[in-house]
């Protein structure tokens, strides 16, 4: 297999797997939205975090056992780990732009005033805070495309931060699991 071939398959598989990351990363975000109304979402929310490195250390062993045995090294499973999550990420910063701005567009605007009032009632025990609420009350409320561009970014740095570890876990993994067909 020649680099081009390994690089088309990376691409290929990390925007397929890249596609179910982003679906789970939508159902965690409307949880995490359900859990601010106070429900039980907040137990779902937190499985999702939980299962999230486990979820890409699972689909990297799925892509890493349709390649042919010894082609992929460390930087491969790396680059397919980092694809995922900038796919993943851009499907969720769609769902979250949707729903930031036609189904819910007071969204923001409300959590920037809880944050306020949360500020004030700190301000009042800790005099600190106060300074930083002057600042915060400044600042307008975050627009969608501003929350757009940060989802991208957060989860591009957890694509890099954990496609570290995960790289290498899903290569020794991949060693130790037999193919289906052996």
């Amino acid at each position: 297999m020649d680099k081009a071939e390994i690089r088309f398959n990376i691409n290929k598989s990390a925007m397929v797997y890249g596609l179910y990351l982003g679906l789970f990363l939508i159902f965690k975000f409307f949880a995490e939205v359900m859990s601010l109304s106070g429900s039980g979402y907040g137990l779902v929310y937190t499985f999702c975090i939980l299962m999230l490195p486990f979820l890409v250390l699972y689909f990297a062993v799925l892509f890493g056992r349709k390649q042919p045995p010894g082609v992929l090294g460390y930087w491969h499973y790396f680059r397919f780990i980092f694809m995922i999550f900038f796919f993943a990420s851009t499907i969720l910063a769609v769902a979250q732009y949707v729903y930031f701005a036609f189904i819910n567009p007071g969204f923001l605007q409300g959590q920037y005033e809880t944050l306020l009032s949360n500020m004030d009632l700190l301000s009042e025990t800790m005099p600190v805070f106060g300074q930083y609420r002057e600042m915060f009350g400044q600042m307008q409320a975050p627009t969608p495309a501003m929350m757009v561009y940060q989802t991208i970014w957060i989860y591009v740095l957890a694509g890099v931060l954990l496609g570290f570890p995960l790289a290498g876990i899903a290569k020794v993994a991949l060693k130790n699991i037999k193919k289906p067909d052996q």
